[in-house]
């Protein structure tokens, strides 16, 4: 795509997002004005301006973190069926936050920070584990990443099913609904803790671009033209593990966006990461505003979680990936 139909597409998108988001501040258990939002004196005033707009807002970063984080690792390993949640980086992130969870007292102050580090901390050993094992068994086929991913998914799975048993009633139910994924309770702290951790992990990836197209060619053509191919690719994988960990802890697993949006930018855009990544977190974030917005009002006043939607979605998406893969092949 020629650098004028981009930035024209980036303007489009950016717009379209600023309309959503404003249209979705109406929609929740009850409908509201917007326009309310302005009047510091009311009720409505005070949801517009501390819960749903906080809960929107982070929404779309975290629909742009996981879209960005999806195109990161499938240019990495090559493989347009990989994305953080199903190898594993989401599960190893989930796993340190519920232990987090539980350890930590319920009222110390920036807990979401806390959590949000002990998600890293899982992410980026996990992502390691991962790509240390998949360097070992020196496998030429990326596909076989998936299946290592299944492993530690389901592992990880059992691991926190454990923890389960060791929480009380209370924890259990956090436990139960962050670990599908939402964005209920999310407030002003939230959205500091996101910022914090994505803005500069997101602006230092962009900066990558270059090693990850020089890495889609493979790492022997990748070192002959200058990169570092092992450092390259763990700095890659620490920043989406400090990415992905931010929005686990945040808002729970929410699978299958860093799938299907980064198929949708190819093939607006084509593969070059500069111009992939604005066009994903643009594409990312109207998609996590949008199925916030369902997860608010096809069952109000009851809320679907997030993760449940996304899955619903993403789920069809993969399967029809993996049909076209076979025909290809």
């Amino acid at each position: 795509m020629s650098t004028r139909l981009h930035n024209g597409l980036v303007w489009k998108l950016s717009f379209l997002l600023i309309v959503l988001m404003s249209i979705s501040l109406a929609f929740g258990a009850s409908t509201l004005n917007p326009f309310l939002a302005f009047d510091s004196a009311t009720v409505q005033a005070d949801i517009l301006r501390n819960l749903r707009l906080p809960r929107i807002l982070a929404a779309a970063l975290i629909g742009a973190a996981l879209a960005v984080s999806g195109v990161t690792v499938q240019g990495i390993f090559r493989n347009p069926l990989a994305e953080p949640a199903l190898i594993g980086v989401s599960s190893g992130a989930a796993f340190t936050a519920a232990l987090a969870l539980l350890a930590l007292p319920a009222g110390l102050l920036w807990l979401d920070l806390y959590i949000a580090a002990a998600a890293f901390v899982g992410g980026v050993l996990i992502s390691f584990l991962i790509y240390s094992y998949f360097s070992y068994i020196q496998v030429q086929n990326t596909g076989f990443l998936l299946l290592i991913g299944i492993a530690v998914n389901a592992l990880l799975a059992a691991a926190i099913g454990l923890l389960n048993f060791t929480a009380d009633s209370d924890q259990l139910r956090q436990l139960f609904f962050w670990s599908m994924g939402g964005f209920g309770n999310l407030g002003w702290s939230a959205v500091i803790t996101l910022v914090i951790f994505l803005v500069p992990a997101g602006g230092y990836l962009f900066k990558q671009h270059q090693a990850l197209n020089a890495l889609l060619l493979g790492d022997q053509e990748a070192a002959h033209l200058g990169f570092n191919v092992q450092r390259d690719t763990r700095v890659l994988l620490l920043l989406v593990a400090l990415i992905v960990g931010a929005t686990v802890a945040v808002a729970g697993i929410i699978g299958f966006v860093g799938l299907v949006v980064p198929h949708i930018c190819r093939r607006l855009s084509g593969a070059d990461h500069q111009q992939l990544f604005p066009l994903a977190a643009l594409v990312g974030a109207i998609l996590m505003v949008l199925t916030d917005v369902l997860s608010r009002v096809v069952l109000a006043p009851a809320e679907i979680p997030v993760g449940l939607i996304t899955a619903l979605l993403g789920a069809p998406f993969f399967l029809w990936l993996l049909s076209t893969r076979r025909e290809m092949n």
